[in-house]
């Protein structure tokens, strides 16, 4: 039992933490930037090597350097998701299970994943700088693993703002090895334009038939069709006849449909919806599912109540060869609360967006900003511009009244994530070096709320015209 402590004591105890937690800061700060990629601590369930202190000093360095609309530091390239080399395959389970030991099983699981981290990365720098962020915890695997093997039929969802960053080649190559059917579920479809949604189902249903996969693709939105019964029982018998017509399973005989994709495309709303309860639990953070879950559907048509089995799946997020790091923040793959700089995310976002870098300015309020804080610069012309002038808005304060600008990203991004800012990124020309797929929406206008995550040569026309504008405006 421990030594009871006066109050007295407890003070002196708290004073000499103060003071060493003090001094380990003035030590860290004279020791030199480490170029090492940082691990996340093993108590995490989603693990990732993040960034090192040297390239996040570098990105809050560049933070002061003007946007470049002509040519962006981040390009998006829609061939590194489709290219095989650019995508390691998916780790498999050890084959014959059951006829070893438990040491023996446990030996050549480590096996299996000692060789798929290195053929991904036989160092840590190469992954950062690199590949994107990508799963380090084996239990997620494993969780993959047993989903796939129960389930006839798998869902694969993806966000319909950018669905090809959430199908790269990996995970539609694995189902193709274990022969499995393939449903795409196009989430979120409320935050697109129709353009968007057809060009995508399009695109999908090519691109998997090329590739072998008996599949099917299914736009919807769980957040609008979650209190809409009519809706919610369309697509309930959508999903429920295609997928026993892929896997050949006639009613009422039982069939498992499994549910995987990476974190924040919806798998938990999703599953609420279908249910029509909420059964799972539903938040902003990637990474809320940890384990499978599996629900039995209720009685529906011909169904009986113990005929369907949906299985759901934690999100796993794979590595992809040439895919900007930041845009794993923007669409809620990595975790907000683990982003150690915004600036970058934010680059993206401007340099790549025609107008959302004039979305972003109509949130401050310059005359309240002027007054209250003596601020005359509104270009917003650096990310470091615009995170300062969205913290004084908000009211985001560190010591000394300087603007709090990590905190302003955090809510931005959140934004950004949840589809208050709507953006959408369209089927790339690159694409077709891999897929053929005959393109009839690539000439459309969008109707966009705010702005349209471009193609590359349509930055320069786009970024001219609008300053064009802005000129004939202020001459007026």
């Amino acid at each position: 039992m421990p030594k009871p402590v006066s109050g007295k004591q407890k003070k002196q105890m708290l004073k000499q933490a103060r003071i060493d937690k003090q001094q380990a800061k003035v030590e860290r700060e004279e020791d030199v930037v480490s170029d090492k990629p940082r691990n996340d601590p093993n108590n995490f369930f989603l693990k990732f090597v993040n960034d090192s202190d040297q390239t996040v000093e570098l990105n809050k360095h560049l933070a002061g350097q003007p946007f470049d609309f002509k040519n962006p530091k981040y390009k998006i390239d829609q061939r590194v998701y489709l290219n095989p080399a650019c995508c390691p395959s998916i780790p498999q389970r050890p084959p014959n299970p059951k006829q070893m030991t438990p040491e023996q099983y446990i030996h050549a699981e480590d096996i299996v994943f000692n060789n798929y981290f290195k053929s991904v990365s036989p160092d840590l720098q190469t992954v950062a700088t690199q590949f994107c962020q990508f799963e380090l915890n084996k239990n997620v695997y494993r969780e993959v693993w047993r989903v796939t093997e129960r389930s006839h039929v798998v869902c694969l969802l993806v966000d319909a703002r950018f669905p090809l960053a959430h199908a790269p080649h990996s995970f539609l190559n694995y189902f193709k090895r274990l022969e499995k059917p393939v449903l795409i579920l196009m989430n979120k479809i409320d935050l697109v334009s129709k353009v968007q949604v057809e060009q995508w189902t399009e695109f999908f249903t090519c691109y998997l038939k090329q590739l072998g996969i008996k599949s099917e693709v299914i736009p919807y939105s769980a957040y609008c069709y979650y209190d809409d019964k009519a809706k919610r029982y369309a697509m309930l018998e959508e999903l429920i006849s295609k997928s026993r017509a892929l896997s050949n399973i006639q009613c009422p005989k039982p069939i498992t449909i499994g549910f995987m994709g990476q974190p924040s495309v919806g798998k938990s709303k999703t599953m609420n919806m279908l249910l029509g309860k909420q059964v799972t639990a539903v938040r902003l953070t990637a990474g809320c599912t940890k384990h499978l879950q599996t629900y039995f559907l209720e009685k529906i048509g011909e169904e009986t109540d113990r005929s369907v089995q949906f299985c759901d799946c934690p999100g796993m997020v794979l590595p992809v060869k040439g895919s900007p790091r930041p845009l794993q923040i923007i669409t809620g793959v990595f975790p907000t609360g683990r982003v150690r700089e915004f600036y970058s995310a934010i680059r993206l976002l401007v340099e790549n967006s025609v107008t959302f870098h004039q979305q972003v300015k109509s949130l401050v309020d310059q005359q309240m900003v002027r007054n209250r804080y003596g601020v005359e610069d509104f270009e917003m012309n650096t990310p470091d511009e615009v995170l300062n002038l969205l913290a004084y808005q908000q009211g985001f304060l560190i010591k000394g009244n300087a603007p709090w600008a990590h905190r302003a990203g955090l809510k931005l991004i959140k934004k950004v994530t949840e589809g208050t800012f709507v953006y959408e990124v369209p089927v790339g020309k690159e694409v077709h070096e891999f897929v053929e797929f005959k393109d009839k929406w690539a000439n459309v206008k969008r109707n966009v709320k705010y702005g349209v995550i471009q193609k590359e040569e349509e930055h320069e026309e786009n970024h001219e015209e609008q300053e064009e504008n802005e000129e004939t405006e202020e001459k007026e």
